[in-house]
Parts: C-alpha cells; sequence; structure tokens
C-alpha cells in the first residue's frame, strides 16, 4: 500500500469505491462507524495534520486555492457593495451548481456508486428542485455575508494583512496552519450550533426543512431555512477579531458550501461519504456533529454506530415544495419583524437592531411553539430532547451553541450597521 494512499480521502488513488473499513458483504449502512476511541486518539491526527491531508479537507482545499487565484477578493477601497455583490454571486453559484451538480449527476445519473444507502428509492424530480431552491438561497445569503465583511475590510472595521501571502512568509505560515485547523473548527462549530436549532421550539419552526429530507442527496446538505443558513454560516466567527488574511474567510466560506454535499450523498462508496451524518437523518436524534472528527456524540452520549435494519421506503415524501401553514405564519413574522425593524432603525441602537435580527426569530419561534401547545394537556418541553439532559450538558450546550452559533450574526450586523 503506497503512503500517499488516501491522500485528498481518496480510495486507492480513486474519488469511487468503499473504504476499506466497509464490509461489502452487509447491506449499505450496515458497518459500524469507527471514531477515535478517547482525547489522545482524537488529538493527534489533528495536530500532526493527518486528518487534513487523509480526508476530503485536502481535496476541498486545492479546490479554494485555484478559485482564489483567478477569483480572489478585490478589496479596492472604491468598490461598492454592489460591485461586490455581482462577481461574488457569479463566483459562488459557479463553484456550488459545478460542484454539488457534478456530484448529483455522477451518483444518481451516471450511477459511478453501486452502494445507496436507500436501495429502492424512486428519484424525485420535485424534490431536487425544492432542494435546489432552498440551496440558491443559502449560497446567497453566504455571498451577502461575504460582502459584508468586505466592506468591513475596506472600511478598517476588521483588520487584515495588507501584504499579499507570498510577501509575507509570518502571514503565509499563520494563513497555511489555520487554513489546516479550520476544518476542525467548523465541526466544533457544527455541533454545538446543531444541536442547539435541535431544540424543539427551533426544530419545529426552523430546522425541520432540512429534515424533510430523511433520504438525502448533495443537493439536501445545503437546504435549510434561510434562518438556519444564518447560523450555520456563523462559522465565520473567529474572522471577526481580526489578523487573519481574507483567504481565510474566503476557504471557510467554500468548505461552508460544498462539504454538505459529501456527508448527504445518500451512497456509501465514495471519497466523501458520510454514514454517520446518514443516520441522523434517519434517525434525527443521534450524530449531531462529525464523531469520526470530534467524537462529541459519544462523549455526550447520542452516537449511533449503524443501521440496524434495512430502510423501507422507496420515496421520500417529507419532501415537498410548501411547507406547512405554521411554517408560514412563522415566516410571514420574522420577515415582518426584520421590516418593521430595518424602518425604524433611526431610532434604535445599532445594538438593538443586530439583536433583533439575530435572536428575535429564535424568541418568535419560542413563542409560536408555546401557543400552539398551550391548549394541551399534553405539553412536550420546549427544550426537547435537552429536557432529559442533566443541567451541565443543558448549560454547556445552550451557552456554547448560542456562543457559536448565535453571536457572531449579532456582532457582524453590528459592524456593519455601525
Amino acid at each position: 500500500m503506497s503512503m500517499f494512499d488516501g491522500l485528498g480521502g481518496t480510495i486507492h488513488g480513486s474519488f469511487i469505491g468503499s473504504m476499506d473499513s466497509v464490509d461489502l458483504r452487509k447491506p449499505p449502512g450496515s458497518t459500524s462507524v469507527s471514531v477515535p476511541r478517547n482525547l489522545r486518539e482524537c488529538l493527534i491526527p489533528i495536530l500532526t495534520g493527518q486528518a487534513f491531508l487523509f480526508s476530503p479537507n485536502l481535496s476541498w482545499f486545492l479546490l479554494a486555492c485555484a478559485i482564489w487565484v483567478i477569483f480572489p477578493y478585490d478589496l479596492d477601497s472604491h468598490k461598492s457593495w454592489q460591485e461586490h455583490l455581482k462577481r461574488r454571486l457569479i463566483v459562488n453559484h459557479a463553484l456550488v451548481l459545478g460542484y454539488v451538480g457534478f456530484w448529483h449527476v455522477a451518483l444518481y445519473g451516471w450511477k459511478w456508486a453501486k452502494r445507496p444507502f436507500v436501495a429502492t428509492r424512486e428519484y424525485s424530480f420535485g424534490r431536487l428542485c425544492h432542494n435546489i431552491w432552498y440551496t440558491w438561497l443559502g449560497t446567497l445569503q453566504w455571498t451577502a455575508t461575504e460582502v459584508a465583511f468586505l466592506m468591513c475590510y475596506q472600511t478598517g472595521k476588521i483588520s487584515y494583512p495588507k501584504n499579499s501571502l507570498m510577501e509575507d512568509p509570518a502571514v503565509l505560515i499563520q494563513t497555511v496552519l489555520v487554513s489546516i485547523l479550520l476544518p476542525n473548527f467548523r465541526d466544533i462549530h457544527f455541533y454545538f450550533a446543531h444541536r442547539l436549532i435541535h431544540m424543539r421550539f427551533l426544530y419545529k419552526q426552523i430546522h425541520s426543512v432540512h429534515h424533510r429530507n430523511t433520504d438525502v442527496e448533495p443537493f439536501s446538505g445545503l437546504c435549510m431555512h434561510p434562518l438556519e443558513h444564518m447560523y450555520y454560516f456563523t462559522c465565520y466567527g473567529p474572522c471577526l477579531l481580526g489578523g487573519l488574511h481574507p483567504f481565510i474567510l474566503f476557504w471557510m466560506g467554500v468548505h461552508s458550501v460544498i462539504a454538505p454535499a459529501a456527508s448527504h450523498s445518500g451512497y456509501e462508496d465514495h471519497f466523501s461519504a458520510d454514514l454517520a451524518h446518514y443516520l441522523h437523518h434517519r434517525y434525527s436524534d443521534c450524530n449531531y456533529g462529525v464523531p469520526q472528527s470530534i467524537p462529541f456524540d459519544v462523549w455526550f452520549g447520542t452516537f449511533r454506530r449503524k443501521a440496524e435494519s434495512a430502510f423501507k421506503p422507496t420515496s421520500d415524501p417529507k419532501a415537498r415544495l410548501v411547507g406547512k401553514s405554521d411554517h408560514f405564519f412563522f415566516n410571514l413574522s420574522w420577515i415582518l419583524l426584520w421590516t418593521g425593524v430595518l424602518r425604524m432603525s433611526e431610532f434604535m441602537f445599532t445594538t438593538a437592531i443586530a439583536f433583533s435580527m439575530s435572536v428575535g426569530p429564535l424568541i418568535l419561534a419560542l413563542l409560536f411553539e408555546w401557543l400552539k401547545d398551550y391548549p394541551s394537556s399534553n405539553r412536550r418541553s420546549l427544550i426537547a430532547p435537552f429536557d432529559k439532559d442533566p443541567l451541565w450538558s443543558r448549560v454547556i450546550h445552550l451557552g456554547l451553541g448560542a456562543f457559536l452559533g448565535v453571536i457572531p450574526a449579532t456582532c457582524l450586523i453590528v459592524l456593519v450597521l455601525g
């Protein structure tokens, strides 16, 4: 076996095939997910760079580098936000539709992979349209986030090294090291932000849109409610502190918009297959993070190793173009909230505006679910499944979920409006 086998997440030099750990005698999804057994096994691959080099992260990083060389951020101080938006929209949508579209066609059209988690699935064009629509909204929102950062860079609200990477060895070394650790930070952010929106009142009004896909496919990865997109993209938090090269923000965005296509492929035999997250969509109450990287689910008792039985449904009826009526009223409410806040912006403090736009929808979701359940004599806890956790676990999850997933959105809005 070559020492380069597995480099970039490849399987014996190919992007298609089953990992050696997969038992081909068993149905897809039946091989147990392998995770680090202790903190030492978790940290050594991360600190030595093996977790980066021998995973799809290296392939995605090289793709990001190629795009950066051709379409870098234009930090000309005379550029307007409209000019930035137009340029980044073209780049980001070409990236997402090109990469995710390629894997959708390769897996579901050309049948390159042979081991789907649901062998008897029926292809649904309606579901695909549903997923592409929300993916487009997510790409649009990330582009708006990039533009917000670019304007903050131009106006000096966020500092960054002015020299190019090739001109300053210290900045180059810092950028490379941060780039290598960035996917691991995203794993931490994703676990806590993801568990936060699995609280019952947030799941019902926001996260359930993403879980309409029980039988996942590549475009379902970024298929989320626009409010979930806002909290999902707050992995940009460290970039708000300043001092990092703008490439870090760009690499963060590339990883955020294309990595979900891997964990939502629906197939077991390709370089970025993710059984753990498929099990999350199938059962919903497990594998909130990336247990193969940092096993938070093992530590907090929410880890599931494999599917227990064959998956029966041949279609995915929960994926539809229109959500439930209560979603309509909730969506209308937060849109009216934002509209009202912006119209009253000249009378409000900047922090109050930012808090209303970032935290206000969460309070609305809590209110909607409380009002809906209030007449019932069998009311479930609004924070389920956290109601079963000990107090220390609730404090950790809710505290870090809010700190990593919500507060950065508040800070970015303050910077933009201030």
